[in-house]
């Protein structure tokens, strides 16, 4: 005895047919739990990268900031050049380095000297620099941006 095709196994290939239909020109629909995943995966990478933004900016508040002025310069002699700058740091208790160079009349660096700067009680300190030169210099700079801060166990401090 055979039973009529039920009206629920008849509309079954018919769904199935225009369900494939639709995922063959729209694209199947997503997994939810992909989808899920993904929004998981998203926002612990937004946290992360606030969490990193928010440290940048605390150290960057937390640095000392370092300036200089030039004061002026004496060319001794062929050999040598004396600059004399001021370190403006916003930490006087802080030792930093700094770079000065001697300049010849074409800008080309003849010489350049480190300086350590040790802690003061003021913001502001002068510091003159001794640079070897290779040949003549027509001026001496203090390099722009050349000055870093150094650790407080620095001991070589001018």
């Amino acid at each position: 005895m055979t039973s009529a095709p039920d009206a629920r196994s008849a509309a079954a290939p018919a769904a199935a047919e225009h369900t494939a239909y639709l995922a063959e020109r729209y694209g199947a629909p997503r997994d939810p739990r992909r989808t899920r995943r993904l929004l998981v995966v998203v926002v612990a990478a937004l946290v992360v990268l606030g969490g990193v933004a928010v440290t940048w900016v605390a150290l960057a508040q937390a640095r000392v900031e370092i300036r200089t002025r030039d004061v002026g310069y004496e060319i001794i002699s062929d050999e040598r050049t004396d600059i004399t700058f001021d370190v403006i740091r916003s930490d006087p208790s802080t030792t930093v380095r700094c770079a000065a160079q001697a300049l010849d009349r074409g800008f080309g660096q003849v010489g350049v000297a480190e300086v350590v700067v040790g802690p003061s009680d003021r913001t502001a300190t002068r510091v003159t620099v001794e640079v070897a030169t290779i040949q003549r210099a027509s001026n001496g700079i203090v390099v722009e941006g050349a000055c870093v801060t150094l650790p407080a166990e620095t001991s070589d401090v001018e």
